[in-house]
């Protein structure tokens, strides 16, 4: 479509001087472009917020594996130092028991065996618990790698 200008006129800034007939077809294919950039940006703004929320709950976590690493460590060094007295004390009975005996006293077969039962049970006690000292510290470390990773943007 033209639009019609008296011969010598002067044109101005703006003014149409002829229109395309697809120009409605063009209009709609830039409110679709609009529409769809505006969806986008909903769209990365939503992933963003998600991802900050995937990056808040994996340092929550970090924190809780933290602070649970102390205590859990901390009951179990209590019960490693308790465990360690107790083999030290069956190890002093066993050795009472023992020099009692090459004395020439009176000592039971049955107490001697006993003794030696306790003595063994407190050192796999000990042994026991040592190991699972480990491996709890072993099991937080990776909890709290994993964590790290997971907060990693």
């Amino acid at each position: 479509k033209l639009f019609p200008f008296a011969p010598g006129a002067q044109l101005k800034a703006d003014d149409p001087i002829a229109e395309l007939a697809s120009r409605k077809d063009r209009l709609l294919e830039v409110q679709v472009a609009e529409t769809q950039l505006t969806e986008a940006k909903a769209a990365r703004d939503a992933a963003e917020r998600a991802g900050k929320q995937k990056i808040r709950a994996a340092e929550a976590e970090l924190n809780q594996a933290k602070a649970n690493k102390v205590s859990d460590l901390a009951a179990i060094d209590a019960r490693l130092d308790y465990l360690a007295i107790q083999s030290k004390s069956a190890a002093r009975q066993v050795a009472r028991l023992k020099e009692l005996k090459d004395k020439g006293g009176t000592v039971a077969d049955e107490d001697m065996e006993k003794a030696e039962l306790l003595k063994a049970q407190a050192d796999a006690e000990l042994a026991a618990t040592r190991a699972l000292r480990k491996k709890t510290e072993t099991t937080y470390d990776e909890t709290e790698k994993a964590a790290i990773a997971g907060s990693i943007p």
